[in-house]
């Protein structure tokens, strides 16, 4: 069950997710050449995300990303205490991975995910490909 303040049926989640996973289907994709990435060992890699563990299943599925990430680098906000931009869950990561934070680098397409990777002490890098923001907005809110 989500934690909303109030009972949810356990159908209506799943309805949710199978609508998230029918969507992710038809309309992502992996950004070009990130796989390259991934499959970098010199390095650990992590995710650290705002979703819930379904929605991670669900977003994961379509693009066959537990080739590279699993639940052992795989951290949901609904693991700790408080999502981003609150640093609780880029700690938690870290900790989890086995590093300082001051050793870490976090790439970032939000705004509260920046905020919450600069309170955790780790290098942030801001991506700003992404489709959903206006670059020179999100560049505008970035620099104030």
């Amino acid at each position: 069950m989500i934690s909303l303040g109030k009972k949810v049926d356990a159908d209506i989640v799943k309805q949710i997710n199978d609508e998230i996973s029918a969507t992710v289907n038809k309309n992502i994709s992996l950004t070009d050449n990130i796989e390259d990435i991934f499959r970098l060992k010199e390095f650990s890699q992590c995710i650290a995300t705002g979703n819930s563990v379904d929605g991670i299943k669900a977003r994961f599925a379509p693009l066959n990303l537990d080739r590279y990430f699993n639940k052992e680098n795989v951290f949901s906000a609904s693991f700790v205490a408080q999502g981003k931009p609150e640093p609780d869950l880029f700690l938690y990561a870290a900790d989890k991975m086995n590093y300082a934070s001051k050793d870490c680098i976090v790439i970032e397409d939000s705004i509260y995910g920046i905020m919450a990777g600069i309170k955790a002490n780790m290098t942030v890098i801001a991506y700003l490909e992404h489709i959903l923001y206006d670059k020179n907005e999100y560049i505008k809110k970035l620099t104030h």
